[in-house]
């Protein structure tokens, strides 16, 4: 599974702007439009550490531990059900991991004086 990090804002249609700097999938474009992205800049893959490696809480490091999941690319590809259904918890608990990892993932744009 691949996730990418947006160089630019980019228009992701009727889901809104990804901001620069997120970390999105692209589910929602082919690998030809994806592949033009990285050409012209807008985007990268990202190479996430293991989950193990991040500040999550110690009960999201746990569930995730017992479910064997420790790759924060997959967490940010899964639906907040798949996650729940994996790591047997809530549909909102797996969200709010799943945006604590986008987060940790996220890296912030230089400020431009």
């Amino acid at each position: 599974m691949k996730a990418y990090r947006a160089l630019k804002p980019l228009d992701a249609g009727g889901r809104g702007v990804v901001p620069r700097g997120e970390a999105t999938p692209l589910h929602w474009l082919n690998d030809e439009q994806i592949r033009k992205l990285e050409e012209v800049g807008a985007v990268s893959e990202i190479h996430a550490p293991p989950l193990s490696e991040l500040p999550l809480s110690r009960t999201a490091l746990t569930k995730m531990k017992k479910a064997k999941v420790d790759d924060a690319i997959w967490v940010l590809m899964a639906t907040d059900a798949e996650l729940a259904k994996k790591l047997k918890v809530r549909e909102g608990t797996a969200g709010l991991w799943k945006s604590e990892v986008a987060r940790l993932l996220r890296v912030e744009p230089p400020h431009r004086g």
